[in-house]
């Protein structure tokens, strides 16, 4: 939409010099708040800017082709509304695209296909119009309009109308009623249609001649180009004309062929000037709508503007870097010539413009992967600027952290004395490396850090589980086994207690044997050495009558007994039993022999003389008896050594035996 803009002046300024006879006119203008005024050409490929007060050229911007950014024929522009409304161009691509003011790409949208046996032609087809919300649309090679939402271009309604040229909406909700449509000019009918908002047609104001744009001001006055007698007609709210500026001709004034208008409002009481793209005289026009003209400028589409030229690409950005989610990537200058004294970038997800990416470095987002990623880069210097943009990349995702989609599993049989295994389960990102840890009622194990894990007694009656860790060069993930419960057979009833040694009273061997006899449906087996299980407490494995080796260490007296504690499962009743050890070997001190009397004196300080060795050498054979002060021998010859030995078992040392006379 046209907006507001307050210049007075009170003499022509003709800025007219001839143009190249190949060259071409305008057939598109457009006028910001600012007072630029912006012309497009069928050429394509650049916009020039003029002054509005003076139309003194300013520096041009545009790089032609057909990709995103860049510009094909002009077929109409814009303005939108408001200090910071940009430049809307519609082309011969069939293509409706946004640019800041300086030409920086913002967005675009494909409009439909042409009907069949059309091609775009600025002169004859096409219209744009942008209001503060919508954006309407007159095809350049279909009959048909449509209206978009200016904030996503999603079409909000559309209407069939055949070759529409030039089109304009109503902003002011204050302009006469009737004048409150959308208004589209049809030269084949020579009318100005009119549209409801839903684009559904509301009547014709009849033209002379053959319209070529439309413009619909606050005060519902329509002003509409023709080039059948190459004037601009001014019509009332009733759809009458009351008055025409132009005519046919090449002087300043005059218009030859105007294909395109654009209104600026003003603050006055006077109506707002008109600006004219004079096709045919290839210039550009101020007037106001009596008919004065400020000025004329030149204007066609030989590349340039402004005096020197604009810069040129010649090889296209580049991006660099590893196209990563995460990753940077760095989009380059390109080369261009016209010595550019300026760069600025924008990236381009899918052709539209990613909000704040406006530097040569660029962080891959995860919203890139998958997707078109491009850059354009606009090239300034003193005259202008142009854009060109990159070849795209798609970026991939980046390399993941393990994730877990199948936990492990754990085989094997539950129970003591049983090894159990875990599986790595299955996992995303190519583990390089798996860990494993072992759970007893969710507590890690210790030292049980294996794919592999030996069932201990004392698990019975617990749950069991694995976690697995799998790593690759990104990081680690873990999961964990679902658990099972370690079961045991319970043992059957019967007597049940401990014994030292089958209930031996004495040994001279500190490591004993304990014999366990386990009460019914016991899980496990404690074992100590005093009664606070404070010595050697340890659990083992149930076989329901188990042996187990147990050392006891050689301190305190040997005249006192050394005692064993147990208990079964979780029980706190203590069972026992003790057993004298004795590691000292007896002392045999007397031993005396008259007739077959054999007197023997030996003594033990713990466990007590037990037995008597008798033999005729130490080497034997040797005759064992209870032990007794007075034996009876069978001669001399069988008693001439003996030695005593104790109930824990200790030898003495041999002692000859004493072989008395007769008689005394």
């Amino acid at each position: 939409m046209r907006v507001g803009f307050s210049v007075v002046l009170s003499m022509l300024v003709v800025a007219i010099g001839a143009a190249p006879s190949q060259a071409a006119g305008p057939t598109a203008i457009g006028a910001d708040s600012a007072g630029v005024v912006y012309a497009g050409f069928a050429g394509g490929g650049q916009i020039k800017r003029y002054q509005g007060n003076d139309g003194a050229p300013l520096p041009s911007w545009g790089t032609p082709g057909s990709a995103a950014g860049q510009i094909g024929g002009v077929v109409a522009l814009d303005a939108a509304p408001g200090s910071a409304g940009n430049i809307w161009i519609l082309d011969t691509n069939r293509r409706v695209q946004e640019f800041s003011r300086t030409g920086q790409f913002v967005r675009g949208i494909q409009l439909d296909a042409c009907d069949s046996g059309v091609t775009p032609d600025p002169l004859t087809r096409g219209g744009l119009d942008v209001t503060n919300d919508d954006v309407f649309v007159a095809h350049p090679c279909a009959n048909s309009v449509l209206r978009l939402n200016k904030s996503d271009l999603q079409t909000v309604s559309t209407g069939s109308l055949s070759a529409p040229k030039g089109i304009s909406a109503q902003l002011y909700p204050s302009a006469p009623e009737p004048t409150r449509r959308t208004y589209v000019g049809q030269p084949s009918l020579n009318r100005a249609t009119k549209l409801q908002p839903s684009l559904a047609t509301d009547g014709s104001v009849g033209t002379t001649g053959s319209p070529t744009d439309t413009f619909i001001d606050a005060f519902g006055v329509l002003f509409v180009s023709e080039r059948t007698e190459n004037k601009v007609r001014l019509y009332d709210s009733n759809g009458g004309e009351f008055r025409w500026i132009g005519g046919t001709g090449s002087d300043i004034g005059k218009l030859d062929n105007p294909t395109a208008i654009d209104v600026f409002e003003q603050t006055s009481d006077l109506a707002g000037n008109v600006f004219v793209a004079d096709y045919a005289n290839k210039r550009i026009q101020r007037f106001n709508p009596y008919g004065y003209t400020f000025w004329a400028a030149a204007a066609d589409d030989a590349v340039g503007g402004g005096g020197s030229s604009a810069p040129v690409n010649t090889d296209v950005p580049t991006i660099t870097g590893t196209p990563v989610s995460g990753s940077p990537v760095t989009c380059s200058d390109g080369t261009w010539s016209n010595s550019p004294t300026s760069f600025t970038y924008t990236w381009s997800r899918n052709g539209t413009p990613i909000a704040g990416a406006t530097a040569s470095p660029y962080t891959i987002q995860s919203a890139d992967v998958s997707q078109a990623l491009s850059c354009t880069v606009t090239a300034t210097n003193t005259t202008g600027s142009g854009q060109a943009t990159s070849a795209p990349v798609t970026p991939t995702a980046a390399a993941q952290t393990p994730v877990n989609s199948v936990p492990p599993a754990i085989t094997g049989t539950p129970s003591p004395n049983n090894t159990l295994a875990c599986s790595t389960g299955t996992w995303s990102d190519d583990p390089t490396a798996y860990a494993y840890q072992w759970q007893l009622d969710g507590a890690p194990i210790s030292g049980a850090t294996a794919a592999t894990y030996a069932v201990a007694a004392g698990d019975a009656g617990h749950t069991v589980t694995c976690s697995v860790t799998a790593t690759n060069a990104t990081g680690s993930g873990q999961a964990t086994s679902a658990p099972v419960t370690i079961t045991t057979t319970a043992c059957a009833s019967g007597r049940v207690g401990v014994t030292i040694n089958n209930g031996a009273q004495f040994t001279n061997d500190p490591t004993v044997t304990i014999t366990a006899h386990e009460p019914a449906g016991v899980f496990g087996i404690w074992i100590a050495g005093d009664g606070a299980f404070d010595i050697g407490n340890h659990p083992s494995q149930v076989t329901c009558t188990d042996t187990y080796q147990w050392y006891f260490a050689g301190t305190g007296s040997e005249r006192l007994p050394k005692t064993i504690y147990v208990r079964f499962g979780d029980s706190e009743i203590n069972y026992t039993d003790d057993i004298i050890v004795d590691t000292r070997p007896p002392s045999t001190t007397s031993a005396s022999l008259r007739g077959r009397i054999l007197r023997v004196a030996a003594r033990d300080a713990s466990a007590g003389v037990g037995r008597l060795q008798i033999a005729g050498k130490k080497t034997g054979p040797f005759k064992t008896i209870a032990y007794k002060r007075v034996v009876r021998v069978s001669g001399a010859k069988a008693a001439r050594w003996v030695r005593a030995i104790d109930r824990a078992g200790n030898y003495s040392s041999w002692r000859q035996v004493r072989q008395a006379r007769q008689g005394r």
